[in-house]
C-alpha cells in the first residue's frame, strides 16, 4: 500500500497542460517531478535512494514519450486507487532492475 501511495503522490503532483509543451519538456518535467517525489520516501531494500529514483525516472523516460507520461500523470486522479496498481504492474521489470542495482 505504501508503494501505491508514493506513486500517487509523485504522479499527482505532475499534472501539466500537455498542448503547450514539447515532448522533451514533458519528459524532463516528469522525470524531475518523479525524482523529487520518489526521494521523499525511502524504498525498503534500496541502499541508494537517489540512484534508485534516478533509475526509475530514466526507465519511465525510456518506456514512454513525454505525451504518454503527461497522460499517465493526468490520469491518476481519474483512476483513483487502481491507477498506481496498473502502473506498478507495467513498470515491474524496471522496478526490480533499479532495486537490484541500488
Amino acid at each position: 500500500m505504501r508503494r501505491f501511495t508514493t506513486l500517487v503522490l509523485v504522479l499527482a503532483a505532475f499534472t501539466i497542460p500537455v498542448q503547450a509543451q514539447s515532448d522533451r519538456q514533458l519528459t524532463r518535467q516528469f522525470k524531475e517531478g518523479f525524482e523529487q517525489g520518489c526521494n521523499q520516501r525511502k524504498k525498503s531494500g534500496v541502499e541508494n535512494q537517489r540512484g534508485y529514483c534516478r533509475c526509475m525516472a530514466n526507465a519511465y523516460g525510456k518506456r514512454y514519450s513525454g505525451q504518454e507520461l503527461a497522460a499517465i500523470s493526468n490520469s491518476i486522479a481519474v483512476l483513483g486507487d487502481n491507477g498506481p496498481t496498473i502502473i506498478n504492474l507495467m513498470m515491474a521489470p524496471e522496478t526490480r532492475a533499479c532495486s537490484a542495482k541500488y
